[in-house]
């Protein structure tokens, strides 16, 4: 069986629901909490976010964010995607705009 996240992304894509497909109506965060093991970095990470969000979230993007952005302003941007009304998580200085639909 394949493990990846490209299979799991295409899976979820091909599965119907309602007017859409699952994966639009997802949101899947694929990635690491550290760039580099050895140096315990967590600047410059590489992440993949997949799904829709039910259309809340725009697709098709490369963002390249600051070194000091921290990863909590993402999950802060999924969190109000899905429907969760937060205003901050943990270190985060507010959401990324440019993520919404």
């Amino acid at each position: 069986m394949k493990r990846s996240a490209p299979y799991l992304l295409d899976r979820l894509k091909s599965l119907p629901e309602g007017d859409s497909t699952v994966l639009d109506n997802s949101t899947i965060l694929c990635g690491s909490a550290l760039r580099d093991g050895n140096r315990h970095s967590p600047h410059d990470l590489p992440l993949l976010v997949g799904g829709r969000a039910g259309g809340a979230l725009r697709s098709g993007q490369h963002l390249k964010m600051t070194k000091d952005n921290p990863m909590a302003d993402l999950l802060l941007t999924i969190l109000q995607a899905t429907g969760v009304e937060a205003a901050h998580f943990a270190d985060s200085g507010g959401v990324i705009d440019s993520m919404f639909a």
